[in-house]
């Protein structure tokens, strides 16, 4: 049973009929988005800043090949996110050990090497083909820019318990860094989700789960240089400030690895009702120099930076043909961030908090309309005084989703 939430009674976890050939699925999110903050303008590294555009979000097609003994997966996916562009999402093959005949119970063990989900969490693996909201919340990108990478996982479940662990290089697919997929160092990221899951009735599932994720950063070293000095504006008042100011020797600086890791806890409930699905979910996320999507981690130049992500979700079924939900989340980046004001050093928030009211047509397992706000509440602009406020950079999104 699967809800028509799209809710993955097992996530990370194979759970389909077997079915010996080759079955081809897809989908596509084509979509109308608006940016407060868009401009007509380029930056300085040449990216487009207006955002008010038609977008084909994502268009993916899967082959999928089940055996009595294991599975295969090759899905592509091609957007005009930063450009045209099509590749690869996933590419993995498994072994399975003690498959069951129960569509809601995972094999015993499933062991899979190639491109695959990171198993962390709910919101990973919770797939955007069956997600209401339009993407991962803020937290959940900035430390998984994408969810896949390439690996080795182990994963299964036996009666109500689940788990997953997987072996990976560390650098998911998008992540600002520029190696993803890639490792630039030896040591291999492990990433694991321990929960449980059950069906107390027809109509009411529970299931959660803890989260963990262990590995080390990289920081890029520098050719040697003639001697210089640098100004880093760590307050960005535009003022130059002595402890803003320094030296550089000019000598090669090696490149050097950083611990990182985050620890998570996820809770998931679903309600049946004469209305329809109610879906009610959260997660909490603490992570120390693990951003890559939002405001990269240097621990060479911040020190150690520690990190905070939850969220509290809600969707609700309206009949046969109607949805709404709400989603509310907060990240914090850096909850030790300080910053010089007339000539003292304070703390300063950097948390983002995002509301996020969605309301959908639904054609089944064919179609979906939805419109999502984003309302965004951060410190990311200055007022007048140069003091951290409010930037206006809320988002309005009109997606039209085709399943095959």
């Amino acid at each position: 049973m699967l809800a028509t939430a799209g809710y993955p009674l097992t996530p990370g976890v194979s759970a389909k009929p077997i079915k010996s050939e080759f079955v081809l699925s897809g989908y596509l999110q084509a979509q109308y988005e608006t940016h407060q903050d868009s401009l007509n303008q380029l930056s300085p590294s040449g990216t487009l800043l207006n955002q008010d555009r038609f977008l084909l979000r994502r268009g993916r097609v899967r082959v999928t090949r089940d055996w009595d003994w294991g599975q295969a997966i090759i899905e592509l996916d091609g957007n005009t996110k930063s450009g045209p562009a099509m590749r690869v999402q996933k590419a993995e093959v498994s072994l399975i050990y003690g498959r069951s005949n129960d569509r809601d119970q995972p094999p015993v063990a499933q062991l899979t090497v190639g491109q695959f989900d990171i198993p962390f969490g709910f919101e990973i693996v919770y797939g955007p083909r069956v997600r209401w909201f339009m993407e991962r919340t803020m937290a959940s990108r900035s430390f998984f820019p994408s969810e896949p990478d390439v690996g080795a996982r182990l994963s299964g479940g036996l009666g109500f318990a689940r788990y997953s662990l997987a072996v990976s290089n560390g650098e998911p697919l998008d992540e600002k860094s520029g190696y993803g997929l890639q490792d630039p160092n030896r040591n291999k990221d492990l990433t694991g989700r321990f929960g449980a899951e059950t069906k107390a009735t027809e109509d009411l599932v529970i299931a959660g789960g803890v989260s963990f994720n262990a590995g080390r950063g990289f920081t890029p070293g520098s050719s040697p240089t003639k001697t210089v000095l640098t100004w880093t504006d760590t307050d960005n008042n535009g003022a130059v400030g002595m402890t803003e100011l320094v030296g550089a020797m000019g000598a090669a600086e090696p490149s050097r690895g950083y611990a990182r890791w985050a620890v998570g806890a996820d809770a998931e409930l679903l309600l049946r009702t004469k209305l329809g699905w109610s879906m009610l979910y959260a997660e909490l996320v603490a992570a120390s120099n693990l951003d890559r999507g939002f405001q990269t981690v240097n621990p060479r130049v911040t020190g150690n930076v520690r990190e905070l992500g939850y969220y509290v979700a809600l969707t609700q079924e309206l009949g046969k043909y109607a949805v709404v939900g709400f989603r509310y989340d907060l990240f914090d980046p850096n909850s030790d961030f300080l910053e010089t004001r007339a000539g003292k050093t304070v703390p300063v928030s950097q948390q983002v908090t995002t509301y996020s009211p969605l309301l959908g047509l639904v054609f089944r397992d064919h179609a979906r309309l939805l419109l999502q706000w984003d309302i965004v509440n951060d410190y990311l602009a200055r007022d007048a005084r140069g003091v951290p406020a409010d930037l206006k950079n809320n988002q309005w999104t009109l997606r039209l989703q085709g399943m095959l």
